[in-house]
């Protein structure tokens, strides 16, 4: 079973992350308070590089993920999408990874 960290920012996340950064997937919303979904995506980057490609952006902006590096999820979709994606996310993290 999947567990779920909930955060509501990406000051909150940043913290999390730096405690105990074993997660199979990071999904954040390219809009956040202080600071964006792209700003925690380039912290991961630096600061978790096992965690790089793991990351997926949810944005309603007209970006690729193959211009960011990291999977996007464009908005609006539906659970059925959000559910392949973070489904081929974690599968594409490889076994020797820390994950949670």
């Amino acid at each position: 079973m999947a567990e779920v960290v909930g955060c509501a920012s990406t000051k909150e996340a940043l913290a999390i992350l730096a405690e105990d950064a074993a997660f199979d997937v990071v999904l954040s919303d390219w809009g956040l308070d202080g600071a964006s979904g792209l700003d925690l995506f380039h912290d991961v980057q630096t600061h978790h590089p096992h965690l790089r490609g793991r990351c997926v952006l949810m944005t309603g902006q007209n970006v690729e993920g193959e211009e960011l590096g990291c999977e996007v999820l464009s908005k609006p979709f539906d659970l059925t999408a959000a559910r392949e994606v973070i489904q081929r996310v974690s599968a594409s993290a490889s076994p020797s990874d820390e994950t949670r």
